[in-house]
Formats: C-alpha cells, sequence, structure tokens
C-alpha cells in the first residue's frame, strides 16, 4: 500500500489518527520496537506520559489528547505507507501485544479499507472493503450499527 492513506481510530475514541495507551512496564519495548522502524515510512512515534499528547496528521488537523495518562503509541493518518502495507500490519501486531485494546480502519486512496483490532494483547486483522475507493467516514456511517455492537461486546469481555 504505497498509496495515500487515512487512519481513523473507532475505539474506544473515534479520531483521526490513532492513540492507545501502553500497557504499564511495557514502555520501554513498545519504544525498542518503534525506534527500529523508520519514523518516515510507519508514522507512528511514542507520546510521553504526563504531556500533552498530539496526533500530528499528515491529512486534517492535528489532534489534541490533553494529558496523557500512560504513554500511547500513535499513528498518524496520511501521507504514503513507503514501508509496504505488510510490514505495517506486522508492525501493529509486534507491538499490539503491549497496547490497550482499540480498534482502527486503514483505507487507501483506491480500493482497501481495513479493520485493525486489538483484544487481549492480540492483532486481529481483516479487511472490511474492498472493491473501488471509499472514504472512511462514508463506510462508518453504513456500518455505524456493526461497530457499536462489536465495541459493546468488546467492553463487556
Amino acid at each position: 500500500m504505497g498509496n495515500q492513506r487515512e487512519i481513523r481510530q473507532i475505539s474506544p475514541a473515534y479520531r483521526l489518527g490513532v492513540a492507545i495507551p501502553i500497557l504499564d512496564g511495557c514502555e520501554s519495548i513498545v519504544l525498542k520496537l518503534v525506534s527500529e522502524r523508520d519514523a518516515g515510512n510507519f508514522y507512528t512515534y511514542i507520546a510521553p506520559a504526563n504531556e500533552v499528547g498530539r496526533i500530528h496528521n499528515m491529512d486534517g488537523d492535528e489532534v489534541d489528547l490533553g494529558i496523557l495518562q500512560h504513554e500511547a503509541f500513535i499513528i498518524q493518518s496520511g501521507g504514503k505507507m513507503w514501508c509496504g502495507y505488510f510490514a505495517f500490519r506486522d508492525h501493529i501486531a509486534a507491538v499490539s501485544k503491549y497496547l490497550a485494546d482499540a480498534a482502527f480502519l486503514v483505507g487507501d486512496e483506491i480500493d482497501y479499507i481495513d479493520e485493525y483490532r486489538i483484544s487481549n494483547r492480540s492483532l486481529h486483522y481483516r479487511r472490511v472493503h474492498s472493491g473501488g475507493w471509499r472514504p472512511i467516514d462514508a463506510y462508518i456511517r453504513h456500518h455505524q450499527h456493526s461497530f457499536h455492537r462489536r465495541n459493546a461486546t468488546d467492553d463487556n469481555q
């Protein structure tokens, strides 16, 4: 996926870009995994605890996260995914073991929307749309009931 991509978090918050708390005691591991990757290719970074967190999106407004209670794993929206799509998925799978539960969608400018759902320290990935470009917001509006149902199920686990 070297195309322009949009990334939108859908759980536990709804926003452009992604901010997921890092589990206590796992900060140094996530920092090492992130620092091994080229930030210009993966668009991920760590936002420190007890400071104002921000998602520096390239395809929309910067998102102010307020003062962070925990360090957060950040994924910017926008830009080309120079790392390669499967390398991005592998990167998220590697760090997911150290992150709180969350979900986000990744869409490219041509065709796909994929769901990344982190639950119980494991990444669940699936393609949810293929066959023509569609804005993520339009996809979410069309499938809103299924996201609410799935997020309610996650909250009850």
